[in-house]
């Protein structure tokens, strides 16, 4: 408890590849494969962060990904739902 109110304490955090693998595997078991598929597509293509923490991932990193999506509404908005959802989820 120290630790986390002198600010030093630091969640696990496991690597973007793998978070996302579990996330579509666990909406695989749920949702229809269509939008497995397009979660996975979206995912995949527009927020490639590899191997990156979770933790280290920020909302500027988010928004920068969204606006370079500004000449594709319909895709820019998809793309906002899907990582909605896998954070919500992780």
């Amino acid at each position: 408890m120290a630790e986390r109110t002198l600010g030093r304490f630091r969640p696990r955090s496991i690597p973007w590849n793998e978070a996302r693998e579990l996330f579509l595997a666990k909406y695989a078991q749920k949702k229809k494969p269509r939008t497995v598929k397009d979660y996975r597509r979206l995912l995949s293509r527009h927020f490639p962060f590899g191997r990156k923490k979770l933790s280290e991932i920020t909302p500027q990193d988010i928004n920068h990904r969204i606006d370079r999506l500004r000449g594709t509404v319909s895709e820019q908005n998809h793309a906002l739902v899907a990582i909605k959802i896998f954070f919500t989820w992780a």
